[in-house]
């Protein structure tokens, strides 16, 4: 399956840089804390795992300068700034190891997890008329699908038959209000159009690799979710 790597999506100039030993350590730290507690509780709910996902993005980076929690329906968001009323930068849709029914996969590409992040994506753009958005994000915690959101502009924003049926859902003209009905008949046959170009554009990874990897490659990790890639920030004096 052909997708795109961390390493390729990072800017080149970032994966130089270096990364202070205190920083790696929490990471490493904060990452098998997360994958220790998602293994002994694999069956626990979507909410217990999307909490363990949030202490881990505030443990290593994001407390001290970047908001994280819900939005609305959104199981997670990273915001730009410190509170609540600044932009979201980043829309996570989580789903427990356990639920391989509504779980992306390549082999089950166009499913309710990839719907419910079309449906976010369009609230926050459309709706909400935010600019900000920088990535998609899709994971079980084990598995992560990550879509740059100008994929998402190209794809689905610039579509204006989308839009149109996402704003005619919204306001009530359609023959339902139901989520399932926005995802099994307009999401869904969106999605389909554009299969092809998400699977190939999607940074795909699996965290339980990383127990195996070179340190060189944990750094790649770090780098990729810090917010100076998944928010684009300045990084030239980290």
């Amino acid at each position: 399956m052909t997708y795109t790597t961390i390493q390729k999506s990072l800017n080149p100039a970032y994966r130089k840089l270096k990364v202070w030993r205190s920083h790696l350590d929490i990471f490493k730290e904060s990452l098998n804390s997360l994958l220790m507690q998602t293994q002994a509780q694999i069956d626990k709910s979507e909410e217990f795992h999307k909490n363990n996902l949030r202490d881990f993005f505030n443990e290593t980076y994001y407390k001290s300068n970047h908001y994280i929690n819900v939005k609305d329906k959104q199981d997670l968001a990273i915001y730009h700034g410190k509170n609540i009323d600044s932009k979201v930068g980043v829309i996570i849709e989580t789903k427990s190891p356990s639920n391989k029914g509504e779980m992306l996969s390549f082999d089950k590409f166009n499913i309710k997890a990839l719907q419910q992040l079309l449906l976010y994506y369009l609230q926050e753009r459309v709706t909400s008329k935010n600019l900000e958005i920088k990535y998609l994000i899709v994971t079980n915690i084990y598995d992560w699908f990550v879509f740059p959101a100008s994929l998402f502009e190209q794809l689905f924003y610039q579509k204006k038959f989308l839009v149109n049926q996402f704003n005619d859902f919204q306001e009530g003209k359609l023959c339902s209000h139901k989520t399932d009905f926005f995802y099994n008949e307009i999401a869904y046959y969106a999605i389909e159009k554009v299969e092809t170009e998400l699977k190939s554009n999607v940074i795909y990874f699996n965290l339980n690799d990383y127990h195996h990897k070179e340190e060189s490659e944990l750094i790649l990790l770090y780098k990729f979710l810090s917010p100076s890639h998944l928010l684009n920030l300045s990084f030239a004096n980290d």
